[in-house]
Formats: C-alpha cells, sequence, structure tokens
C-alpha cells in the first residue's frame, strides 16, 4: 500500500451569511403582531434607541454630526445578477468597522427606572409573550442545520406549507411550481427527511400513519409490537378489530391493549398543535389591498406600519460618542448600540418596500382573481414573482410566510395566491385551486341518490376542457373531505 500527500487547488462557491443579513431575513418574515413586539423588545434593551415624538419627528442630528443616513441605513441592493455583492460588501465593511475588540464585554444595561417610567413600557414588560407558531419553531431551527443551499430552500417550502397539525398536504409537484426549484421526486424525498428530523417529532407526515411511525422512530427505546400494529394493522387499530390482529400476530389481548394504550398516551396524531396554545382569535393583515380613490380600476397596495413604533438613534447618544473624554470602554458600548440600532431601523424598512413590492406583483399576477372571485385564479410559482421583484425565490418565501392581505373580497394569507396548475385543450392556464372549485360545484349539484363517481368528473371536467387523471381527481377530492360516491349516496 502506498500513501502519498497530495495538494490540490479546488474553486468553490459558498454563500456566506453576515450576521445583519441574518437579522434581516428574520425581520422580513415576521408578520405584523410579532414584529411590533420584536421592536418593543429592541426598544427594551437598547438605549440608544428612541421612540419619535408625537409629530413622528426625530430631534436634529447632534452639533458636527451629519444628518444624512448611516452606512447601515442604505437600501439593501437586489441584485441577483450579481449575487448580492453590493449588499455583502457593505456587509463586510460593517463589520470591519466594528471589529470584534471593539465589543463591550459589559452587560446589557436597561432604561434606568424611577417615577417617571413609561407605563407602556411597564405594561410590555409584564406582557406575556405570544406563542410561537409551527412555522416559526421550525424555521428557528432549520437554520441551525448545516446543509446545501438547495436543499435549505426546499427545506423552507416545506415548513411554510405544513398544515396547522403539521402533515404535509401538499404534493412535491406543486412546491417545485411555488419554489421554482427541481421538480425531482428524490430531490423533494430528501429536504423532507431533514425536515422530519425537526421537533416536534411527526411533523411533515403524509398520514395518520406516517405520523405516528415517524415518532416512534424519535424514540430512544425500540417498540417492536407498537411499530408492527402501526405498519401492517393500522385500519384494524382504528375499527378495534383486536380478534383480527391476535389471529394474524400471535399476539394476547393484553400486548394488544398494552400497545394501544401507548400509541394514545406517548405519540400524537396531531404534533404540529403542540406549538402554541392553539389558533390566534383575529388576524392582523400585514397589507392592504383597496381600490384606488383617484382611479376606481387601479388596486391600491398598502403596507400599514400604524401599530409600529416609530424608532429613531438618540441624539443624545450619538453626542456622548463624539466626546473625546468619554471612557473608552462606555464608547465601544455605545458604538455597538447605535450600530445595532441603526441596522434594526434599517432592516424594518427594507421589510416594508419588500412585503410592497411582493404583494404588488401577487395583485397585478391575480388580478382577475380579486375582481372575479376564486374561478379565475391563475397559476402563479413564487419564481414568477422573485424575477420580476427582482429578488431570490427563498426572499419571496420569507416575505410571504404567515402572512395575510386585506382585499375587497376578504382576507387571505399571501402563500394562497401561489398556485400550481395545469393548461386547459384550448392552451388556457388554470390553477389546481380552480380546478378543486369545479370538482366541488360539481359535487354539490349531482343528485344525491346517484352520486358522481370520478370517472364521472373527469368526463364533465373534459367538457369544460380541463383533462386530468383519475388518480388526480381522486387525490383532490381526498384532501377535499369528499368521500366516495358510494359513501355519499342517499337513500
Amino acid at each position: 500500500m502506498r500513501l502519498d500527500t497530495l495538494q490540490q487547488l479546488r474553486l468553490e462557491q459558498k454563500l456566506r451569511l453576515a450576521p445583519r443579513m441574518i437579522q434581516s431575513m428574520e425581520i422580513l418574515q415576521l408578520p405584523l403582531a410579532a414584529l411590533e413586539e420584536r421592536l418593543e423588545q429592541e426598544l427594551e434593551k437598547n438605549p440608544t434607541l428612541e421612540l419619535a415624538g408625537p409629530e413622528g419627528e426625530e430631534p436634529a442630528p447632534a452639533e458636527g454630526e451629519e444628518a444624512g443616513p448611516a452606512e447601515g441605513e442604505r437600501d439593501l441592493v437586489i441584485d441577483a445578477k450579481n449575487d448580492n455583492q453590493e449588499d455583502f460588501g457593505r456587509l463586510d465593511d460593517i463589520e470591519q468597522a466594528m471589529a470584534p475588540e471593539d465589543y463591550s464585554d459589559q452587560p446589557r444595561v436597561s432604561r434606568a427606572r424611577g417615577d417617571d417610567e413609561d407605563p407602556k413600557m411597564q405594561a410590555i414588560a409584564n406582557t406575556a409573550a405570544r406563542d410561537v407558531s409551527l412555522q416559526e419553531h421550525l424555521i428557528y431551527q432549520w437554520d441551525l442545520v448545516d446543509l446545501d443551499s438547495q436543499i435549505r430552500l426546499a427545506g423552507e417550502t416545506i415548513i411554510n406549507h405544513l398544515e396547522p397539525d403539521g402533515y404535509l398536504k401538499t404534493s412535491f409537484d406543486e412546491l417545485a411550481v411555488h419554489s421554482g426549484l427541481a421538480n425531482d421526486p428524490a430531490f423533494w424525498q430528501k429536504a423532507l427527511a431533514q425536515v422530519r428530523n425537526l421537533e416536534p417529532a411527526g411533523v411533515g407526515a403524509r398520514d395518520a400513519r406516517e405520523c405516528l411511525l415517524l415518532q416512534l422512530d424519535a424514540l430512544d427505546e425500540d417498540r417492536p409490537i407498537e411499530r408492527e400494529l402501526i405498519e401492517k394493522f393500522f385500519t384494524e387499530l382504528q375499527n378495534q378489530h383486536f380478534q383480527k390482529i391476535i389471529k394474524a400476530t400471535g399476539y394476547t389481548i393484553e400486548q394488544i391493549k398494552a400497545a394501544v394504550d401507548f400509541i394514545k398516551t406517548r405519540l400524537n396524531l396531531h404534533p404540529g398543535l403542540s406549538i402554541g396554545s392553539g389558533p390566534v382569535g383575529f388576524i392582523v393583515p400585514d397589507v392592504i389591498l383597496e381600490y384606488d380613490e383617484e382611479d376606481p380600476a387601479r388596486f391600491k397596495v398598502t403596507v400599514p406600519d400604524n401599530g409600529l413604533p416609530r424608532l429613531y438613534v438618540s441624539g443624545h447618544y450619538r453626542k456622548m460618542l463624539m466626546d473625546p473624554n468619554l471612557d473608552a470602554n462606555a464608547k465601544r458600548y455605545i458604538r455597538e448600540k447605535i450600530q445595532a440600532a441603526r441596522w434594526i431601523i434599517d432592516a424594518v424598512e427594507q421589510r416594508r418596500k419588500t412585503l410592497r413590492k411582493v404583494a404588488q406583483t401577487i395583485v397585478e399576477a391575480q388580478r382577475e382573481f380579486l375582481e372575479n372571485g376564486p374561478k379565475f385564479l391563475k397559476p402563479l410559482p413564487m419564481a414568477q414573482v422573485a424575477q420580476v421583484v427582482g429578488i431570490h425565490v427563498a426572499t419571496v418565501s420569507r416575505a410571504v410566510a404567515g402572512k395575510y392581505i386585506l382585499t375587497p373580497r376578504g382576507i387571505f394569507p399571501l402563500r394562497s395566491f401561489f398556485t400550481g396548475g395545469t393548461t386547459t385543450d384550448s392552451g388556457e392556464a388554470v390553477s389546481w385551486d380552480v380546478i378543486r372549485v369545479k370538482i366541488q360545484e360539481l359535487i354539490d349539484a349531482e343528485d344525491k341518490t346517484n352520486p358522481l363517481g370520478d370517472e364521472e368528473i373527469i368526463a364533465l371536467l373534459k367538457k369544460e376542457g380541463i383533462t386530468l387523471a383519475r388518480r388526480t381527481v381522486t387525490k383532490y377530492r381526498k384532501t377535499m373531505g369528499i368521500p366516495s360516491s358510494h359513501k355519499r349516496r342517499e337513500k
């Protein structure tokens, strides 16, 4: 055997996110209510952040200080062609200016409290934190996993399409359309396997049986009886046909009952619902769509921020930073806090601009739906919106995650406007959501004593120019919770 030491050169391209870029992404992903809470927290822990006055204006800059925008306050450049080189270059410059040795080791200081304590701040401090959503809980874990960039984006897409109970009902084909990634089942299965490693165990399952098996896989102990019953006799378990199981397996009734008890008490059919205390009682829209008063034929998109604190960097601390007699440690501490304050203000403004651009593009693409109703929803992949706006698909995904838009037709999740679809015989694009509506209409209008079978639904859709496979109709009927024709029959 011969051992050699070789030197090799390898050209490798990696995406390195600066900490403040990560913070900007986090701010972008927050819904309005969560963003308001986040800004209140920043206001509490950063003494250089101040609330604007009654007129929304901040004091004039300190004497000798220029009033122009700080380096961190300039708009992020949206330029996918150059891989955001200007953004990352600016981030590197800021990080070099704020070298690690310039950071203070002393703990964060809170605002002085006294008789003139702000009642609003006191109320915030005494208010319980909001529940974390399932998507937020999973994304936090996902960001800590070392993954290939394509798998990371696919995983984010999967997480954002999970149902509240943790199940994945969206097909790989639709996920590929939404994300603009490859329509390769093996690729998506690999990403889904990674998502299924997150907590709570069982998320990402396609059905109840798979959900329970995923939870068994996550246990430290081996449960062979429970696994066999779930894998091979799940229907019998649901119908409590224990004698059939005994005959097929040879297990005693005591063993089967013990296994059933373990499944009921230790496993969860709805793992996603264990995150947070349940659904929120009301929805705060992140985007408002209304008819333009000057031109009723046009839509006007706004991103409301009335509830957000108006923040600015304290002139008092900026003036202190210019004092040549200030202690070096204090100066480093103030410099750190001012830079953090500027970054958070910049991130909030960038969120507003990005969200408005994304929403405007969605509105223009789905105008017929907004004017005429669900039958006119068009197929719209995230990649198409990303291309129009000039940002990455992952940015679009984060921008719409968990956010709602208030329209003249009602309030909708922004994510609901991104749908896959097919093409009619005449070449017209039609979304899967429209097909679901058509299936529902056909079933609602059927003769209940002689309900439509899947083949008859296919034939009726064919008359409208929509050609579908039987398995497609069956799949959508099941996901809509519509039983088979045999079970729908009324005597």
